[in-house]
């Protein structure tokens, strides 16, 4: 199925990647951006954008504020965090009405700063298809997201479509810690 994200002609995010490595302290180029995108499919049969909740960044937010010892610190502001691990490596959340973004230095291959990444996908995706079932499921028969896209965008690359995580219909995601591990280690 076609994803309009990999149909644009041109890669705007360079100039936010490159952005981003002011605010994540490191002079590597290796700054990947990875974007969890709620969709459904379209009257032409392609993915579009289903729009994230508010809800969802609530659930997030309050997450990580009740697990603030997992992390050195967390610098947050109206729709973004910084947060550092307990490592002192950084990942960028941004909280987008089309879904969340998280940017880091993919250069930096530790074992435990790419379980951290993992492990905050994973939970986004499961807050994402718990808020869906709640709130419209419940009230209105089926699911507004039918399904989660993770993107993966570099500097001077199209966005690249990773993984699609089905949502409607589905009681349990059909996604695990060590199938987003395995997808975050063939970031090259």
């Amino acid at each position: 199925m076609k994803h309009f994200a990999e149909q644009l002609l041109e890669n705007t995010y360079d100039s936010k990647i490159a952005e981003s490595r002011i605010r994540l302290e490191t002079q590597s180029e290796k700054i990947i951006s990875i974007k969890l995108r709620p969709v459904r499919t379209n009257e032409k049969d392609e993915y579009e954008n289903a729009y994230s909740s508010s809800y969802d960044y609530k659930e997030f937010r309050e997450h990580l504020n009740n697990n603030k010892e997992d992390f050195q610190s967390l610098d947050s502001n109206y729709s973004s965090i910084i947060l550092t691990t307990k490592y002192g490596e950084k990942i960028i959340y941004i909280e987008h009405e089309s879904g969340p973004e998280l940017i880091f230095d993919y250069s930096l291959k530790a074992i435990q700063f790419i379980a951290t990444i993992g492990e905050l996908i994973l939970l986004i995706v499961e807050i994402m298809k718990r808020n869906d079932d709640k709130m419209h499921k419940k009230v209105v028969g089926k699911n507004r997201i039918e399904a989660i896209t993770i993107e993966e965008r570099k500097k001077g690359k199209k966005v690249k479509v990773t993984k699609i995580i089905r949502i409607e219909g589905e009681e349990k995601i059909d996604l695990n810690k060590k199938e987003i591990l395995k997808l975050l280690k063939k970031l090259k």
